[in-house]
C-alpha cells in the first residue's frame, strides 16, 4: 500500500492544455492594428508581473515571420471577407494549412491545438469543479458587492 500520494491520485494527465502553452492571437494582432504590411514589433506574454516569453514578429504582405530564440517562421495570412464588409484575418496552421485565429506554440514554432493534440482545461474538470467555476463566473459578471446588505450592487432592487 502506498500513500496518498503515490498512484493517480491527483496527478495530471500527460495531455498538456492549451493554458500550458503560449498563445499568437491574431485577433488581438488584428485589433491592436499589427497586421499592416512592414510592421515589426514584438509581442510578450507575461505570468504574475513577469514576462515569460517574448517574440519578434515582422509582417510583410500575406505573411506573418515570428522570431524567437530558435529560429525564424514564416505563418501564412489568410483573409476573409465579412457579411457586414470588411475583412477578417486567420493564421494559416504550418502542419495542416488550416485556417485558426489561435496558433499555439511549444518550444520552437506555432501550430494549431488539433495538431499538438491539446485539451482545454475546463475538459479536466469534474462536474462539481465545473459547477463552481459557472458560480464564481456568475457572481463576477453580476458585480456583486460583498459588502452591502444582501450582497447586492447598488443599482439592484430588492
Amino acid at each position: 500500500m502506498g500513500s496518498v500520494l503515490s498512484g493517480w491520485y491527483g496527478r495530471r494527465t500527460s495531455r498538456l492544455t492549451t493554458d500550458d502553452c503560449l498563445a499568437l492571437d491574431v485577433r488581438y494582432m488584428a485589433r491592436e492594428a499589427l497586421l499592416r504590411p512592414g510592421n515589426a514589433s514584438t509581442l510578450t506574454w507575461s505570468e504574475r508581473g513577469a514576462i515569460v516569453a517574448s517574440v519578434g514578429v515582422r509582417v510583410t504582405a500575406g505573411c506573418v515571420s515570428i522570431r524567437n530564440d530558435h529560429g525564424h517562421y514564416p505563418i501564412r495570412l489568410d483573409w476573409m471577407r465579412c457579411t457586414l464588409g470588411g475583412l477578417r484575418a486567420f493564421l494559416l496552421c504550418p502542419s495542416c494549412r488550416g485556417r485558426r485565429c489561435l496558433l499555439y506554440g511549444i518550444g520552437r514554432g506555432f501550430t494549431c491545438r488539433e495538431c499538438l493534440r491539446l485539451s482545454y482545461l475546463s475538459d479536466r474538470l469534474g462536474r462539481l469543479d465545473r459547477a463552481e467555476r459557472r458560480g464564481w463566473k456568475i457572481l463576477r459578471r453580476g458585480r456583486y458587492d460583498w459588502t452591502r446588505k444582501g450582497f447586492k450592487p447598488k443599482w439592484m432592487r430588492w
